[in-house]
């Protein structure tokens, strides 16, 4: 999932301090620090968490497509 994340958000542009501000507007208290954690694996992502981060990288829905 993190690799994921840092795919979108790149493909966006945005600097991870970007990001982590576009979470803290939606709510979301995380720092620059914590978003490349959950980038580069090393933090789990709480399920109360994903639905935020989905709508912050401008996903509608965060459910699995097969």
């Amino acid at each position: 999932i993190g690799k994921n994340i840092a795919r979108l958000r790149n493909q966006k542009g945005w600097s991870q301090e970007l990001f982590a501000a576009k979470l803290q507007v939606a709510e979301f208290d995380i720092t620059r620090s914590t978003v490349t954690k959950i980038e580069n694996g090393c933090r789990n992502i709480f399920a109360h968490e994903l639905p935020m981060i989905c709508r912050a990288l401008g996903g509608t829905t965060c459910q699995r497509k097969d």
